[in-house]
């Protein structure tokens, strides 16, 4: 394309321009019009996690370039194809505009090699999205986070708990049936540390995607639950590998939201929710919802954990006394305690905090049946 041949392009889109529009509007008006002038009939979209920017394209011409505060934005004329390229938080977005018989992963792998894909080398670390709502639609955010493994966590946790979840820890691997996992618990059990051994345990072959969210996940506007479920099916640059790969979806602190009379007060959330893990919107996804809440799980809505529904459920418990007194040993720490404790009361001790003892809950302890298949 040529400089003169640019200056029209640039200036047809500009007399297009109406409204509140920002930068991007005007980048996204500069590629459709490219797109319409040399009558494409095709789009290719990906995305992939990578730490660059943005990046010089070899052989390719630039038609816009917005340099943002934490985005960047590029319209290119790459091999006479116009190509979109957004980087933003540690994810870059690509649209490529082309015909059938073009050589469009060629394109794409010339991209990829001028913003390499990010690969966490320290095994501890793992990458995990963030997703939010916004007036423009649902956003991510890509971040390392350092983790712990299970066999440096199993510890933290009474014993019933540490056999509830080692089948999810070692050797899992997803089937068909259940794809909701169901973690209940009082404050401080020790929910949020076990997620991350979770991440850990499940790197190879799991990503997790985080919902920062999850009122507006599961609240009337169905577009933002379709855009997280359906972001890596169509718009992804994957090696073979990674195609195979399973995401997993967290909604913490959700209780609320799963309660008998949910519906009256969020709406349609919870029957998406339970269409995503074992109905028509979830069917043929590599999807997994882990859902952790403080509620009791006798008060949740039925239809969450029924058997075929729910891959596992568990209830995360106190150390009692025992176990308590054995983890303050592992970590010297002189206390002794004559109770059951949390994992977050312990921690405390061990920072120098006092923690009163608590006496036991009044009423009767409901018999619980944790594990895979169902809960049971």
């Amino acid at each position: 394309m040529s400089s003169v041949q640019h200056d029209r392009l640039l200036k047809s889109a500009l007399l297009h321009l109406d409204g509140d529009l920002d930068e991007d509007d005007l980048a996204t008006a500069v590629f459709l019009r490219a797109m319409a002038s040399g009558s494409f009939r095709r789009l290719k979209l990906a995305t992939w996690e990578s730490e660059g920017r943005g990046a010089e394209i070899p052989e390719a011409e630039m038609l816009l370039h917005v340099d943002g505060i934490n985005h960047d934005v590029r319209v290119l004329s790459l091999h006479g194809r116009p190509v979109y390229v957004k980087a933003s938080r540690g994810k870059v977005s690509v649209t490529i505009a082309h015909d059938v018989q073009d050589d469009v992963q060629g394109i794409l792998r010339q991209l990829e090699q001028s913003i390499p894909r990010r690969k966490p080398t320290d095994p501890d670390v793992v990458l995990m999205t963030f997703w939010c709502s916004s007036d423009h639609g649902s956003q991510v955010v890509i971040r390392e986070l350092r983790v712990t493994s299970w066999h440096q966590a199993r510890d933290n946790y009474s014993a019933r708990t540490r056999r509830a979840l080692e089948p999810l820890m070692a050797g899992f691997t997803p089937a068909e049936g259940g794809k909701l996992i169901l973690w209940s618990g009082a404050p401080g059990t020790g929910k949020t540390s076990a997620l991350r051994a979770l991440a850990r345990q499940w790197s190879p072959w799991c990503r997790v995607h985080y919902i920062t969210d999850p009122e507006s996940f599961l609240g009337t506007d169905a577009r933002y639950l379709l855009s997280v479920l359906l972001e890596d099916v169509a718009a992804t640059l994957e090696s073979d590998d990674d195609q195979e790969r399973w995401r997993l979806i967290i909604l913490e602190d959700t209780g609320e939201l799963l309660a008998p009379d949910a519906r009256e007060r969020v709406g349609q959330g919870l029957s998406r929710l339970l269409n995503v893990v074992d109905g028509l919107i979830g069917q043929g996804l590599r999807v997994l919802v882990l859902i952790t809440t403080n509620e009791d799980v006798r008060r949740l809505h039925p239809a969450v954990s029924r058997p075929g529904r729910c891959l596992f459920r568990h209830e995360f418990d106190r150390l009692d006394a025992d176990e308590a007194r054995q983890w303050l040993a592992r970590h010297d720490v002189p206390v002794s305690v004559d109770g059951p404790r949390t994992l977050a009361e312990l921690y405390a001790m061990k920072r120098g905090g006092d923690v009163p003892d608590e006496p036991p809950p009044l009423g009767f302890r409901h018999e619980r049946r944790d594990g895979l298949d169902g809960g049971q």
